[in-house]
């Protein structure tokens, strides 16, 4: 970190407040709740914006069903307009809310979209994984002793976007960031484009750098990356449609009928 981000970053009052959560965290003043026989992944970022984190999640949910696993998804719902646990049921007769039916504005958001109902990326997950269990709240520990009371035949459960949630303490952590801006050069807010600290990278297992160049351009320096002197790999992958001229040609659509004159 260089002088100017470092003073960009501490002169910041918003600095201060979460430098203050995560050193009450970090003591235990503030308790943060372990499910120690269920494993958790943490998914998450430090900066706002897109980072990769929900293909992330729908990697990690693909790989656990190809090894036979049950994994379940548990997300805040960035966008929805409801609060507390629901299931993402967007085929179903009833949204299920604390195991009741909906009530006040539940149908009503449905009708208008299930985003408003669940969020964006929990839909989304749930469209490509029609089977597999996926529920927002708001509370990630109210969510997880949700989960497993409802489902407690050895889930794997993802938390997407989590990584600030404090009061949770995962199994591992894997922390996406963009490699045109990574987070130990960027800035907090207004700054920049964190919305944490650069040290709270620490708690990751795992960092995974999205919008890479070519491996053959690409030049890792893992002194870059503080507290990770972790082997540094990487894993190509193609695009998931094919090129332009092996897609076929759109139907020519009928002239529009003339009106007489």
């Amino acid at each position: 970190m260089g002088v100017k981000t470092f003073l960009r970053t501490w002169l910041s009052p918003y600095a201060w407040v979460l430098g203050v959560r995560h050193f009450l965290y970090n003591t235990g003043i503030i308790p943060s709740w372990e499910f120690p026989d269920v494993p958790i992944i943490c998914v998450g970022n430090l900066a706002v914006g897109g980072t990769g984190k929900t293909p992330m999640t729908e990697y990690l949910v693909e790989l656990l069903l190809q090894k036979g696993k049950q994994p379940m998804v548990l997300s805040r719902g960035y966008g929805r307009k409801t609060k507390g646990f629901y299931y993402v049921e967007p085929h179903g007769d009833a949204c299920r809310e604390n195991g009741n039916t909906c009530r006040g504005n539940g149908h009503a958001f449905r009708e208008a979209g299930g985003h408003l109902l669940w969020g964006d990326e929990p839909l989304q997950i749930k469209y490509r994984f029609p089977h597999v269990v996926v529920a927002v709240c708001e509370d990630r520990v109210a969510g997880v002793e949700r989960l497993l009371a409802d489902y407690p035949e050895e889930p794997w459960i993802i938390l997407d976007d989590a990584m600030q949630h404090r009061r949770l303490k995962p199994s591992k952590t894997i922390l996406m960031s963009n490699y045109n801006r990574p987070f130990w050069k960027d800035c907090l807010l207004p700054f920049g484009h964190l919305r944490d600290l650069p040290s709270a990278a620490r708690r990751a297992n795992c960092i995974v750098l999205t919008h890479c160049p070519h491996a053959s351009r690409l030049t890792p320096d893992s002194s870059h990356i503080p507290h990770h002197p972790s082997p540094f790999t990487h894993c190509p992958h193609p695009p998931a449609l094919p090129p332009s001229a092996a897609l076929p040609s759109p139907p020519t659509l009928p002239s529009p009928p003339t009106l007489p004159s």
